[in-house]
């Protein structure tokens, strides 16, 4: 009885004893992680910085957004291939061809002209907003920014706190997986993960939203795909974007995708 009780015991201490290390361990690798963060942000930035600047360039662009319904289920498609040229800080869009598609109806319209007309008029605000100096997000779309899609630089990473998440593979690509939150709430500022490849610390996706969406914006997400073309550039593969705006009398919302291929730089 004594010998039972005895290996009860000596049991129970290898048993305590195998949680000890095992918690230990744990604890060591979360320490090792988040002390790993500043050398991971460098380690980014440098990379990012020595990418030579893409200047005047031209991409083919595959665009399909949805249109949903209340309950995200898809109503209306509309699919457009183009040509989106840079040239001198200007941006021209060539359209292809354009279609809507009515899913319910499964009805299929040609839109081609309407969506050259369009983008005509887009070209001739941006070009009154340039001559009047005002921003190139009024009465447009705005674009994000390299810096605010990329606060890794010595000035942006300072509105960040950065946390290093469990590592993962993206497409078989080892990845390191940081995640950012803005230190003020307010829509000037993304936040989200960046998927870092381990081997050469490029960024290879991020997943972004608003630190805080403006009043008539319920709902804006965004998943960033990137590729390295020949001269070193860094550049879009894909985006997906969820979008949902509130208004008084109307919701929109919509999930779009872009697709790039065929990069010409044309500034080489």
């Amino acid at each position: 009885m004594k010998k039972n009780c005895i290996v009860q015991k000596f049991r129970k201490y290898l048993f305590l004893m195998g949680v000890f290390i095992i918690l230990l361990a744990a604890a060591q690798s979360y320490s090792m992680q988040d002390n790993n963060v500043d050398e991971i942000v460098e380690e980014v930035a440098v990379s990012f910085a020595n990418y030579p600047q893409l200047k005047d360039w031209k991409v083919s662009v595959l665009s399909t957004a949805v249109r949903m319904d209340k309950n995200w289920q898809p109503q209306k498609k509309t699919i457009v291939r183009k040509t989106v040229t840079v040239k001198n800080k200007e941006k021209t869009e060539d359209i292809i061809s354009a279609v809507e598609i009515e899913i319910e109806k499964d009805k299929t319209k040609d839109v081609t002209e309407k969506f050259r007309k369009d983008a005509l008029k887009e070209k001739r605000k941006r070009e009154e907003r340039r001559v009047k100096g005002k921003p190139e997000e009024e009465g447009g779309r705005r674009e994000l920014s390299m810096d605010e899609m990329f606060p890794f630089g010595l000035t942006e990473r300072e509105n960040y706190i950065f946390t290093r998440r469990e590592d993962t593979e993206l497409d078989g690509i080892p990845v390191f997986i940081l995640e950012t939150k803005a230190k003020m709430r307010t829509d000037k500022y993304y936040e989200g993960k960046y998927y870092i490849d381990k081997k050469d610390y490029k960024i290879l996706k991020v997943e972004l939203q608003p630190a805080k969406n403006p009043s008539v914006l319920k709902i804006f997400e965004m998943e960033a795909y990137f590729q390295v073309i020949p001269g070193g550039y860094f550049v879009l593969e894909k985006t997906r974007v969820r979008i949902h705006v509130g208004l008084i009398i109307k919701n929109i919302r919509m999930d779009a995708e872009e697709e790039y291929s065929d990069y010409v730089v044309l500034d080489e």
